[in-house]
């Protein structure tokens, strides 16, 4: 029991003990959703290197970024990330 009487729940309850599967200690990067985590890479290595040598177009195949993320039958899934109005 608490000072206030409530008996105390377990990690689903409001008094969730900070530990390895707190979301405060958790990177950045790792609370990205698939889509964001394909937009990122291709931003990092193909929006970035195409920006530093001033090329007017890149060229992105989606089945490159798929190999590369390791993703296993997510290629609608790329494709999805690639033609949103985010990206």
């Amino acid at each position: 029991m608490t000072s206030l009487g409530t008996a105390r729940r377990g990690r689903s309850g409001p008094y969730r003990t900070r530990g390895a599967h707190c979301s405060l200690l958790t990177p950045e990067w790792a609370m990205a959703t698939l889509s964001d985590q394909v937009r990122d890479f291709v931003y990092r290595n193909y929006i970035v290197p195409a920006k530093e040598n001033k090329t007017a177009s890149v060229t992105v195949t989606a089945g490159e970024v798929h190999q590369a993320l390791k993703f296993y039958r997510r290629m609608s899934l790329v494709c999805a990330a690639l033609n949103t109005a985010k990206f």
